[in-house]
């Protein structure tokens, strides 16, 4: 009953749909960037652990927020420190569609794709094919 009458509001006031999107998505943002600067890991399979929710919180925030350059930025730096590097450049990528002023996107988008080039000629190197 509780559904329905939510979905009554929503359809009624749509704004308000809106209006929780920005908020939820703000809301998972935080929590990203909590796990993302968390000092407290002891050890690398922690650290990684950490990463992995921060980038699960960037998630949710840009699947309700797809306009959300700044959750696409951190989630880029989450992904990058994982050594993510080719999801990173994508994440840096979109930050700067939505947002081409980013500099800090477009200095990070550059060293990832320097190392993203090391790792595929480093590929080729050992006789595999790069990735595409």
């Amino acid at each position: 009953m509780a559904a329905l009458a939510y979905e009554e509001a929503l359809r009624l006031s749509p704004d308000h749909l809106e209006a929780w999107r920005r908020s939820e998505a703000h809301s998972w943002f935080e929590k990203g960037l909590v796990e993302l600067q968390r000092p407290d890991a002891d050890t690398i399979s922690e650290r990684d652990n950490q990463l992995d929710k921060a980038v699960d919180c960037f998630d949710k925030a840009t699947v309700l927020r797809p306009d959300y350059a700044e959750a696409w930025f951190y989630k880029g730096a989450a992904l990058a420190e994982s050594d993510n590097c080719l999801s990173a450049v994508a994440a840096y990528e979109e930050a700067l569609r939505l947002n081409p002023d980013h500099e800090e996107a477009w200095r990070r988008l550059a060293a990832e794709c320097s190392v993203s080039a090391e790792s595929c000629f480093a590929e080729v190197g050992r006789g595999k094919e790069p990735m595409r």
